[in-house]
């Protein structure tokens, strides 16, 4: 017995007749009523009963029969929700706190069918998490930056959870504080003279100063440098605009070094990999 026996069954029923579920069915009679005679045979109990004017269930039959819809209703459920899933297309992926992902984001929703349903889904968080993440299948891909101290972690982490790990590009963080700051007098930048000052620690991990506070909101971060006295950030290079939006100057007389990585999943597609690369590689050229 079968999904497709229980469907016979429940079109007999429903038309009281096999002649004419038959008919329905696009089927012999023959091939109809030994069906139904396999069913009974098998669950041991008379279904249907022949009168001059068609069929009907038994008291027993009957019952059969609503289990049989009951099965048959949760099979066509579970069919289209499964069958939904498939049509809508579900990319989730990572980046570091402070990454700028609408080029990335609009690339892919570009990449992508406009008959297809999709969901894209960015998270920022740091790179325990992303790999994390990555490995318990939440996200298909990562974007992670570290410095030079971090690269060895990362590349074991990887090979541990068994993730692809591609260098992208090397930028680098420069010193970023608010216009008004005594930061923007000193003579010279070294870590040194920057003991003295509340280090911001959003995009960058590096630990300059052994006053910090940690903040995952870039935003709340970037303002803090305006209400925190003498503070600072290690940022990427931020546009003229953003700069000005929130008062803030950037040097480059300070700076570290940063290596972008593309950390996906083996079993990521490779439609996926090579769009995510080539978008990814597109950004370096245009921030550079």
């Amino acid at each position: 017995m079968n999904l497709q026996h229980l469907k016979y069954m429940i079109e007999v029923e429903k038309t009281g007749s096999v002649t004419k579920a038959a008919a329905n069915l696009f089927m012999g009679q023959p091939n109809l009523s030994k069906a139904i005679k396999e069913v009974e045979n098998e669950i041991g109990i008379t279904v249907f009963r022949r009168s001059a004017k068609g069929v009907y269930p038994t008291p027993e039959g009957a019952e059969f029969l609503r289990n049989a819809r009951l099965v048959t209703e949760q099979f066509r459920k579970l069919e289209a929700a499964y069958k939904t899933e498939k049509t809508k297309k579900v990319i989730a992926f990572d980046v570091p706190f402070g990454y700028s992902a609408v080029q990335l984001i609009s690339g892919l929703a570009d990449e992508l069918d406009p008959a297809d349903e999709y969901e894209l889904c960015c998270f920022s968080c740091n790179m325990s998490d992303a790999l994390e993440r990555l490995s318990s299948g939440e996200s298909d891909f990562s974007v992670l930056r570290c410095t030079e101290d971090g690269e060895s972690f990362l590349k074991n982490m990887a090979d541990e959870k068994r993730l692809s790990c591609e260098l992208i590009c090397i930028g680098e963080y420069k010193l970023t504080y608010y216009a008004d700051s005594p930061l923007g007098k000193l003579s010279e930048y070294s870590k040194e003279a920057l003991s003295a000052y509340t280090q911001i620690i959003n995009c960058c991990e590096a630990e300059i100063s052994s006053k910090r506070i940690y903040i995952d909101d870039t935003e709340q971060a970037v303002k803090l440098l305006s209400s925190v006295n003498k503070s600072y950030m290690l940022c990427p290079r931020y546009d003229d605009d953003f700069l000005e939006r929130y008062g803030l100057k950037q040097t480059a007389e300070f700076t570290t070094k940063f290596s972008e990585y593309f950390v996906y999943r083996k079993d990521c597609s490779e439609q996926l990999t090579e769009t995510v690369r080539k978008l990814l590689c597109g950004k370096d050229k245009a921030d550079g």
